[in-house]
């Protein structure tokens, strides 16, 4: 009898504490922190360019204005910087506290910004905490960290509830994650040429954004954060700038 419901895959008692794994050798706190990261949280993409780098919220549908702007919150971490954080608006502000305050502890010791490796792993140690003690939970968020590194060019790294990171060419968060994902391993490879501008660069992320969505988008459906070396500091375009884009993907043949 214990060994059938041990069998039977469910939950079965096994979510009640972080600590305790399931027979299937799962964490069902962690998975839950995962769903919330995508349930609450409005879709993020962000992609590399040659020298730049971009990042796209889509706007999520909700009945007020003060609710749309609770799924997602970016942030600017320094001249060419940034980071981004979709899911539970609870943890979102906690993340957005400990981005903060490793961004200002390391600038305080070390006199110079902190690169953005090494921010993405610090998180990640923070997050990673959060599943080692029985009275504690994950945080029910993802981030994207990214932003132009004065050596290593443009950086990308996200950031999930179980305290793992991993560097990216393009990634995605938030509700429409997993259908990114998808279509980024399919048309993204590790060789493949990254665009060449700014415009290019945004003009790409917007058209995976309206393929996968499988819709038309206007300017005001989404926010565009852009960061490239001597051009843009890390900064949300105007409207105006984003309908140019949109404008050249209208007038592509597909």
């Amino acid at each position: 009898p214990q060994g059938k419901n041990m069998n039977r895959g469910g939950s079965q008692g096994f979510d009640k504490h972080i600590t305790i794994f399931s027979p299937q050798g799962r964490l069902f706190q962690v998975e839950y922190a995962f769903n919330a990261s995508k349930n609450f949280g409005a879709t993020c993409i962000a992609l590399k360019g040659n020298d730049c780098i971009c990042a796209i919220i889509n706007k999520k549908v909700t009945e007020t204005p003060e609710e749309s702007d609770l799924n997602a919150s970016f942030l600017n971490l320094g001249e060419y910087s940034g980071a981004v954080c979709t899911g539970f608006p609870g943890d979102q502000q906690i993340q957005i506290q400990d981005i903060l305050f490793e961004v200002i502890d390391f600038h305080k010791t070390f006199y110079y910004n902190i690169p953005i490796e090494e921010l993405a792993k610090r998180i990640s140690n923070r997050n990673q905490t959060f599943t080692q003690q029985a009275f504690m939970r994950p945080l029910g968020v993802k981030t994207i960290i990214l932003g132009i590194d004065e050596e290593m060019g443009p950086q990308l790294f996200k950031c999930d509830p179980s305290g793992f990171y991993s560097s990216h060419l393009a990634c995605a968060i938030g509700e429409k994650e997993t259908e990114i994902s998808n279509y980024l391993r399919k048309k993204i490879k590790l060789n493949s040429e990254k665009p060449n501008s700014s415009f290019v660069t945004v003009s790409n992320t917007i058209s995976i954004l309206q393929h996968v969505l499988k819709t038309d988008m206007k300017a005001t459906d989404i926010t565009v954060v852009l960061s490239a070396k001597g051009k843009y500091k890390f900064q949300c375009l105007k409207e105006e700038e984003v309908d140019r884009c949109l404008a050249f993907l209208g007038s592509k043949i597909v």
